[in-house]
This record gives C-alpha cells, sequence and structure tokens, in this order.
C-alpha cells in the first residue's frame, strides 16, 4: 500500500488530497497516476506535486512535479524505436515531470536526432500550445530538440501542419505557441541539428494546453 498526497500550486484555491493505493510497483503507479487521481479527486487540476510515501510506516518520500493537461492520460504512440524497453510511452502523458538523471525509468529516449509520436486525446479539444520537458546531457551524447513540427486531424488520417506564432526554449522545455485549433489527433516531431552520430533525444513529458 502506498499513501499518494497532491500539493496543488500556491493560490489555486485546491485542496491538499491524500489516497491510499495499492500498486504492483511504485512504476505502475506513476505511469498511471494522473488516471487514478482523476479517478479519486474529481476537482484535480493544473499544476502542483505530488508527494509519495511508501516503505515500513510510509516512511520514504519521494516528490514529483505534476501539472495535469489536455494530453494528460491521453493514447500515445512512439513512432521511434526507443532507447530502451523501459521507456513506456505512456509516461510522456502521466503529468508528472522530475530532474532525475536521464537513466531513471521515468525518461523515454531515442536514439538519432529525432522522436516522433502521435496523440489521440480521445475527442477533439481547443489548445493554442504543445510543451516538451526534456532532458540535457551532452556528456551522454543527449542533446534537446531545438525544432518542433505540430500536425492535427480529426480523423486520424488526414493531417495539416500547425502554424507556429513562436518556438520558445526555456530551461528544459520547448514550447511551440499557435492560434487556438481544435483536433483530436497531434503528431509531433520533435528534432535537433547536432552533429553526432551517438545524439540521443530524452522526453518526460508532453503538454497540450
Amino acid at each position: 500500500r502506498v499513501v499518494i498526497e497532491y500539493i496543488p500550486a500556491p493560490l489555486s484555491g485546491l485542496p491538499i488530497k491524500k489516497a491510499v493505493i495499492k500498486p504492483d510497483s511504485l512504476v505502475e503507479m506513476c505511469t498511471e497516476l494522473s488516471t487514478t487521481y482523476k479517478y479519486k479527486f474529481v476537482s484535480l487540476q493544473g499544476s502542483g506535486k505530488v508527494v509519495i510515501y511508501s516503505g515500513p510506516n510510509y516512511i520514504s518520500k519521494d516528490t514529483l512535479n505534476v501539472n495535469f493537461s489536455l494530453s494528460s492520460g491521453s493514447k500515445v504512440t512512439l513512432k521511434s524505436k526507443a532507447d530502451s524497453q523501459q521507456n513506456k510511452a505512456s509516461r510522456l502523458v502521466d503529468g508528472l515531470t522530475d530532474d532525475k538523471p536521464f537513466y531513471d525509468s521515468r525518461w523515454v529516449g531515442v536514439s538519432g536526432n529525432e522522436i516522433e509520436l502521435e496523440l489521440d486525446l480521445g475527442d477533439e479539444q481547443a489548445f493554442t500550445s504543445v510543451k516538451l520537458h526534456q532532458y540535457d546531457e551532452k556528456k551522454n551524447h543527449i542533446y534537446p530538440a531545438s525544432i518542433l513540427e505540430v500536425e492535427i486531424s480529426n480523423d486520424g488520417k488526414k493531417f495539416e501542419a500547425v502554424k507556429p506564432l513562436n518556438l520558445i526554449s526555456s530551461d528544459r522545455s520547448l514550447i511551440l505557441r499557435t492560434q487556438e485549433k481544435t483536433a483530436r489527433y497531434i503528431r509531433i516531431k520533435a528534432k535537433n541539428t547536432i552533429a553526432d552520430k551517438d545524439a540521443k533525444i530524452y522526453l518526460d513529458e508532453i503538454s497540450v494546453d
């Protein structure tokens, strides 16, 4: 049994929430945490922190950043080959981000200079931004993407390119902002132009807002 506690962002007006769940493992819990919270706490929204208490008498504690968006809990298909079998694409839409090393199971990495994936939001949603949370550690040949291309579709077959208003690179984030678009399916290509035969791209969250 594991106790999870949601601490909302300051001034959000949302209360701290707690729940006890029985995951098969902490990794599985983290992977499906957004779905768990949506089920347990209907009022959950926006950003905050998740504190996980586990172990004997719940003395082990781990804190993760959480930011639920339109893409949280959606179906995600990784078109690029994952760098490791433990890199489950579902972790890209679980609402959780952290600053742990790239070999932590939260990160999804691919070899090469490009990562491609597709989101199915379940129904048509209006949005104005697509954000990637990515890793940057040049000594291990992991480089952040500097190019972000987005295509949208309502039937999953015919896609059209989204024209960006701007592309913002900040800290570990790459954000494409656009005029309001409505779509069910979102195809994302993130690239860098690094001349390194061992180059990799690592992400741990995609947010659509």
